[in-house]
């Protein structure tokens, strides 16, 4: 049963009540299909609809003209739901990300170790350098 709801005045709250039920009544089960049909849950479709619902509240109250029908609600609704469908498409699970990228095998390697490791292929006469200026504190002049 469409019909235009246009004679209630959303911003009387009784009329505005008997219109979002009368809207949840026809609505609702036809919004909660198309989500449900495209992998969404029951209260991922109850949110998509009540924020169809204040989507229609919203545009009511700037626009005297909008018909509040049942097709305007679940046009909004599906409208909602491609678009958070889509957005959630572009998110990668973290499961798979971190199963995409190669961890180090010393990446557990205390800090120490490593150090020494990377010195170490730097070359001896650099190694010598390093440690008589960092451990040994001689001066520059020193090590000549």
């Amino acid at each position: 049963m469409t019909e235009v709801y246009s004679q209630q005045d959303i911003r009387i709250p009784e009329e505005r009540t008997q219109l979002f039920t009368q809207l949840y009544e026809e609505a609702f089960p036809k919004v909660a299909k198309f989500v449900a049909n495209r992998g969404g849950t029951f209260d991922d479709a109850r949110d998509i609809f009540h924020d169809a619902l204040v989507v229609l509240y919203e545009n009511s109250l700037k626009d005297n003209e909008v018909e509040s029908t049942e097709a305007y609600v679940i046009g909004i609704s599906k409208h909602l739901w491609i678009r958070k469908f889509n957005n959630a498409q572009r998110c990668v699970a973290l499961d798979e990300l971190e199963k995409a990228i190669p961890i180090p095998e010393d990446i557990h390697e205390p800090a120490d170790r490593r150090l020494t490791s990377l010195l170490e292929l730097t070359g001896r006469k650099c190694l010598e350098l390093l440690r008589a200026f960092y451990y040994d504190s001689l001066s520059l002049d020193q090590i000549k």
